[in-house]
């Protein structure tokens, strides 16, 4: 499978913010736990964008600038 990116909220996300991901973007600063956009593009660390240090590990994937449905 392909994930572009993975985020959890720790409470319900307003219109706006599922506005915002709708859009294509990662809404931060609404109760966010952890927000991984994975568009490092190589290594095997994807970044918490959230600023909470929950960096991920990336093991046996394979980066690619391609997603479905693009």
């Amino acid at each position: 499978g392909v994930a572009a990116g993975v985020a959890i909220w720790g409470e319900p996300l307003s219109a706006e913010g599922i506005g915002d991901l709708a859009s294509g973007g990662i809404p931060l600063g609404i109760g966010d736990v952890v927000a991984l956009a994975a568009s490092e593009g190589a290594g095997g660390v994807a970044y918490d964008l959230s600023g909470k240090g929950h960096d991920g590990s990336v093991s046996g994937a394979i980066w690619t600038d391609e997603c479905q449905g693009d």
